[in-house]
């Protein structure tokens, strides 16, 4: 009875430990994104060559597909892109970029976007 104590204590201690770290964040981002990516995957197998023309994705929702429909909506959309990748945030980017239902190959570019913001280029 003590060593099954004395396992799930470690066991809690442990996931405490990789909680404390950020690991099991970590973790569950990369889940998810692999998930992201199978569910894509299966998508452009069922339609082929077709698929890059659907902006739809398995997660997208009628309130994503309402905001990125809106050229406002999408412009904020594509900064918070823009910013997920300057930070080299993969993982978020590969549920935000479906979730969203923005085009993988034709993101705005950083001009594109000053431009439509009124900002002079740095």
């Amino acid at each position: 009875m003590a060593e099954i104590q004395s396992q799930i204590s470690l066991k809690r201690d442990v996931l405490e430990e990789l909680s404390e770290t950020g690991y099991m964040d970590q973790m569950k981002a990369q889940l998810r994104a692999r998930v992201i990516e199978a569910m894509e995957a299966k998508k452009k197998k069922q339609y082929g060559a077709a698929s890059k023309y659907m902006r739809q994705s398995e997660i997208s929702n009628p309130i994503t597909k309402k905001v990125v429909g809106h050229e406002d909506g999408l412009l904020c959309a594509e900064i918070m892109r823009e910013f997920m990748q300057f930070y080299k945030m993969n993982l978020s980017m590969k549920i935000f970029v479906p979730e969203m239902s923005l085009s993988e190959e034709f993101p705005k570019s950083r001009t594109e976007m000053e431009r439509e913001l009124g900002l002079k280029a740095s």
